[in-house]
């Protein structure tokens, strides 16, 4: 004790002191979840090279199956390019505030499997869905249809044209939409009448083995 004085030895005190009050009252800097967030969504990888090449309606239906958010109308006066842009925003924005989907939107991009052999009139019907589509018109990415209540009603096989046949019925007054755009996107199969009443058709939905696997891979099943 005797090589401290009094003096050296009040101010280590006092400076000990110090240290533990600004180590209690010491505070760390965290970024707020959301901001954190929005800052790690600027590493996603870039997806406007991906949309420049697209038409504008090419634009629209690749946002509503990439985001199945509602897309409300542009109005025809603004100025094409200018709708473009609007669009790049939304996918921009959809991209780094919500989900990933560069990958997505590379792959239907990319996808060329879109059927366009259907005409006016043929039937469209999806078995992981309850619904018969009826084609009233062919857009340039859709078909725009009618909308029947599926009754499935059971399955046939062909041996000797070796075809998976759904059968399915639906009651043609019985509409339960008028206009619905159904994407050429995906697999169409073909149909044929085998039973018709006043109010009653049945239908035979027929695709090959191969189709039927290729649906469910495509299903992710």
């Amino acid at each position: 004790m005797d090589q401290f004085t009094y003096e050296q030895l009040k101010n280590e005190i006092y400076k000990r002191d110090k240290m533990i009050e600004y180590k209690k009252n010491k505070k760390t800097f965290e970024l707020p979840d959301d901001v954190w967030k929005e800052v790690l969504s600027y590493f996603r990888k870039p997806i406007k090279h991906l949309l420049e090449p697209l038409s504008y309606e090419k634009l629209k239906y690749y946002y509503r199956l990439t985001t199945t958010q509602q897309l409300e109308w542009f109005a025809t006066c603004i100025p094409l390019e200018k709708r473009k842009e609007m669009m790049f925003s939304r996918f921009l924005k959809y991209h780094h505030k919500v989900r990933q989907i560069d990958g997505e939107l590379n792959s239907l991009i990319n996808d060329n499997h879109h059927h366009t052999d259907l005409k006016i009139g043929d039937r469209i019907y999806n078995p992981r869905q309850a619904w018969i589509y009826i084609v009233e018109g062919i857009n340039n990415m859709t078909y725009r249809c009618k909308m029947f209540q599926a009754m499935p009603s059971g399955f046939d096989w062909s041996v000797s044209e070796q075809t998976f046949a759904y059968i399915v019925a639906y009651r043609p007054d019985e509409i339960i939409a008028e206009k619905v755009l159904v994407p050429k996107k995906g697999r169409m199969m073909k149909s044929e009448i085998i039973q018709q009443e006043d109010n009653y058709i049945k239908l035979a939905f027929s695709e090959k083995p191969s189709e039927i696997d290729a649906g469910m891979a495509e299903a992710g099943m």
